[in-house]
This record gives structure tokens, sequence and C-alpha cells, in this order.
């Protein structure tokens, strides 16, 4: 989850790309808070490189959007406050939320740790 602007860091700089390109950098920027879990470069990595460059296709910018919205939940959440339980994300979706004592789970996928950039 991020508390900065994606763009701040080289660590989110293909999510700022997924960002602009579903036109959803503007939407986030916008007056409010959100909480975005953000995928890492290392965890874009892991995708085939043609399914990330296909979804930054403009004829796949719906699909990008709902994707990245599934990542997005309105308002702020730190850390320290988060519960076990499911959070509703911006694309309409449920967002599973694991918290251990020294991670923080998001769908079956668990953060080496509770720090958070």
């Amino acid at each position: 989850m991020v508390t900065a602007t994606p763009a701040d860091s080289v660590t989110f700089s293909t999510l700022t790309k997924a960002l602009k390109a579903a036109e959803l950098d503007v939407k986030l920027g916008a007056k409010g808070e959100f909480t975005i879990c953000a995928p890492t470069e290392e965890a874009f990595g892991k995708l085939p490189a043609e399914a990330l460059t296909k979804l930054m296709l403009a004829e796949n910018k719906e699909q990008l959007r709902s994707l990245l919205l599934y990542h997005v939940v309105t308002g702020k959440l730190l850390a320290a406050e988060l519960k076990d339980g499911d959070v509703k994300t911006m694309n309409g979706e449920k967002l599973k939320i694991d918290v251990d004592s020294d991670k923080i789970g998001l769908d079956g996928w668990f953060r080496r740790s509770r720090q958070v950039r």
C-alpha cells in the first residue's frame, strides 16, 4: 500500500505507466484519499511481458482500469490499523486482508513484513 504518490519512486514505475494508460492518474490524483495496494516492479516482472504489453494497449483500457481499481480502496488505510476481513475496492470487488503479527496478506499474497511504503 502506498501513502505517497506512486510516481515518487522507481519501485512503482510500471504502476505509474499503467495508471496513465488507464487514465486513472488524474482520477486518483484528484481530491480525496485512496489506498493503493501497489504491485512493485518485482511483481510486474513476474508477468509474461506480452501480457503487460497487451494490457497497456488502448483497446484494453477498460480491462486495465478494472484490474488497477481492484488494487485501490477509497480512504486511507494504515498498516497498523488493518484487521482481518474484506474491504471493497474501487472496481466493486472485495479484497481479502489477512493480518499476522509480522506481515500483511492481500488475497493470499503476503508481504514479508508489515513495513508499508
